[in-house]
């Protein structure tokens, strides 16, 4: 970024979008079941380059995962994006601090944000991957789904993975998991890396630690957040004396808890969400301290549209090729193409993908496809 670093940009009209898209099938965690998934889109104008871009956040529809959720932060962005409308800005960082300085709110702040940098991309004519000091490379993608299903469907879905030379599993674990199934994977898997996320179900009492010791004998590459995303405590005390590295992820929302969670040795491996994080410039900083302490990261996602995932994408072109990164194509999650061009995922040497060479994340979205999924909208322009 630094090579154009004082170039002006200027955002003169958003459109906000709630939409709620459907999901090819049932995505099952320890917060419930979705049919579909809501999320926040933004549509903005780049005055100097006088073209269009999209962003996107993607809290929950509940406050289950976290404290925000869609309807939450499409309040706040409604209430407060005036300030970044219409104003000269010469870093998305500029723009994020005229920004009021709400509490918290982290995906409010991703959004503004993200749509920062979309913003001075468009106006340099950088692509995403390049203004992050990414690399044009094949990206590692994993895939996740449910471990509370039968062995034989569990298993079927890892075969079918595999043949798309899938190199990394996450399985969405809870209480209720059959060890049985967790043993049984296991054995038929033996070298391929396999995570567990338990999306903060866990309770640190005797039964759950005790559940906790059983999957750490099974020798899986990580669990992810077993316990509350506040119980830093929790999470220390089980990392230090469990041979499987914890990793954090609803725990990291600023870079505040990622401090924490080193001071106190929480966990050996942190997940990364632009979104959940207030964003990219937030995300870079993490990946920096990450660095710093020896802890590894790779990218989260929280089932975005091919536009978050573009976003996303790019993000991981930051790192290296250690860890997988959650990246979805198209048609991965939802039965609609919203994206041209199609966000497609290679298969050879292993499934992966590689940022847009385009400006910003290289996509337009066919808005005539997005239309019947949108809940509620809001426009605004600058005065001129």
């Amino acid at each position: 970024m630094n090579r154009i670093a004082n170039a002006l940009f200027r955002i003169d009209q958003l459109t906000l979008y709630r939409v709620t898209l459907p999901l090819r099938k049932p995505w099952k965690t320890a917060y419930g079941v979705q049919t579909g998934r809501e999320l926040i889109f933004l549509h903005f104008h780049e005055a100097v380059s006088n073209q269009s871009g999209w962003a996107e956040v993607a809290p929950l529809r509940d406050p289950f995962y976290l404290p925000e959720y869609t309807q939450s932060t499409f309040m706040l962005l409604k209430r407060y994006v005036t300030t970044v409308i219409g104003c000269d800005f010469r870093s998305p960082q500029a723009l994020l601090r005229t920004f009021p300085a709400i509490r918290g709110n982290w995906f409010t702040r991703a959004a503004i944000d993200i749509m920062g940098w979309g913003a001075w991309c468009l106006a340099t004519q950088t692509p995403l991957y390049a203004a992050l000091g990414g690399q044009r490379k094949t990206v590692r993608a994993g895939l996740a789904f449910s471990a509370d299903t039968s062995v034989e469907t569990v298993c079927s879905r890892i075969h079918e993975a595999q043949s798309q030379n899938v190199t990394r599993v996450r399985l969405k674990i809870s209480p209720a998991t059959n060890i049985k199934l967790l043993h049984e994977v296991r054995n038929q898997f033996p070298a391929l890396e396999i995570q567990l996320d338990a999306n903060g179900s866990f309770v640190p009492d005797t039964r759950g630690l005790r559940q906790l010791q059983a999957i750490d004998e099974l020798g899986f590459q990580l669990i992810e957040q077993p316990f509350p995303y506040r119980d830093f405590v929790s999470h220390a005390k089980l990392q230090a004396c469990s041979k499987t590295p914890v990793a954090l992820d609803e725990s990291i929302e600023a870079v505040d808890d990622l401090y924490t969670a080193i001071s106190l040795n929480a966990c050996r491996c942190v997940v990364i969400k632009p979104g959940k994080v207030g964003g990219l410039s937030n995300a870079l900083r993490m990946i920096e301290i990450c660095r710093e302490h020896n802890l590894s990261c790779w990218i989260g996602g929280m089932l975005e549209s091919e536009i978050g995932n573009s976003v996303n994408l790019a993000l991981a072109s930051v790192l290296d090729d250690t860890w997988c990164h959650d990246l979805n194509p198209s048609l991965s999650h939802f039965p609609m193409i919203l994206s041209d061009p199609e966000l497609s995922i290679l298969s050879t040497p292993y499934a992966g993908m590689v940022p847009s060479t385009r400006p910003w994340i290289g996509l337009d979205v066919d808005e005539a496809a997005l239309a019947p999924f949108i809940q509620e909208e809001y426009t605004i322009a600058a005065h001129h």
